[in-house]
């Protein structure tokens, strides 16, 4: 699927085009590639881009499953509290923070052409669940 985000000036398409695309289209290779290297070099400043904010749930989620993808692989403790009191325990919680995240991420990609209202429902149930448990362990976030 291809992802379009506009500006006030062009439409930019993402690398998932094929090279047929930019075979007819050789200036937008360049705008990509350039607005890469800008994008790389506003989130060395300030830690996000421009282009970043145009689906910032979106961006936020991918990087926190990432991180909680990592922090559940190369964990050192626990909270020892309230449901986490082993360290399987505390990397299941992980794990149902990761699927929340990756089911809201999956929603946004689903094709509103063809909605399936059941899997839908099923990904904002496990989303839920997993931003409840977020909000509940932000605080136990560490290594």
């Amino acid at each position: 699927m291809v992802r379009m985000k506009t500006d006030n000036r062009h439409i930019i398409r993402f690398r998932d085009n094929g090279w047929q695309y930019y075979l007819c289209h050789p200036w937008c290779y360049i705008l990509d590639w350039y607005r890469d290297i800008e994008g790389f070099i506003e989130r060395g400043r300030s830690g996000w881009a421009r282009y970043d904010i145009w689906s910032l749930d979106q961006y936020i989620a991918g990087i926190l499953v990432q991180a909680m993808g990592h922090l559940q692989r190369h964990n050192h403790g626990y909270p020892g509290i309230d449901g986490a009191e082993t360290p399987e325990k505390w990397e299941a919680i992980i794990g149902k923070m990761i699927s929340g995240f990756n089911a809201h991420i999956a929603e946004l990609d689903i094709d509103t052409d063809w909605r399936d209202d059941e899997l839908i429902a099923k990904l904002h149930k496990e989303q839920e669940e997993g931003m409840a448990l977020f909000a509940k362990w932000f605080g136990a976030l560490w290594d």
